[in-house]
């Protein structure tokens, strides 16, 4: 008898779940509209040897790309304002062998201020329109 009580909740129950997963915007991500991005990163003048670039669209969409050597990078990235943030690293370390751990992890040292790796903080932002765009990052050290 409880299996024929619970048949007229079976809609209820996948209407929530449709919710959950799905969201009640009708508006996904992933589909927002797309247009190639490319530019280079340089700090202080000169180019990242390499890091990765990631721009955060205001609908929380990702688009992270890696560079290297030239500091050249091309990007699909959701099309209106996005911040944008960077990252360049240095890794030292890991080289170490035996019972001392910390001798063997790898020390992670940013070529850049940390500021830039945060993008409510980096101050660094762009609009994405249709077709190709360009956009150069100049980060700085002051």
């Amino acid at each position: 008898m409880s299996a024929l009580r619970l048949v007229p909740l079976c809609p209820a129950i996948l209407l929530f779940v449709s919710l959950g997963l799905f969201g009640c915007s009708g508006s996904d991500a992933r589909n927002l509209p797309k247009s190639t991005v490319s530019g280079e990163i340089t700090f202080d003048g000169k180019h990242l040897p390499d890091g990765q670039i990631v721009f955060v669209h205001e609908s929380g969409e990702m688009a992270p790309v890696e560079f290297k050597g030239d500091g050249k990078y091309t990007a699909s990235v959701a099309q209106g304002k996005n911040q944008v943030m960077v990252k360049s690293v240095v890794i030292t370390g890991g080289g170490g062998e035996g019972p001392n751990k910390a001798a063997s992890m790898e020390i992670q040292t940013s070529r850049i201020p940390d500021k830039y790796m945060t993008p409510a903080l980096s101050g660094l932002e762009y609009v994405v329109k249709p077709g190709p765009n360009t956009y150069n990052v100049e980060l700085k050290s002051k």
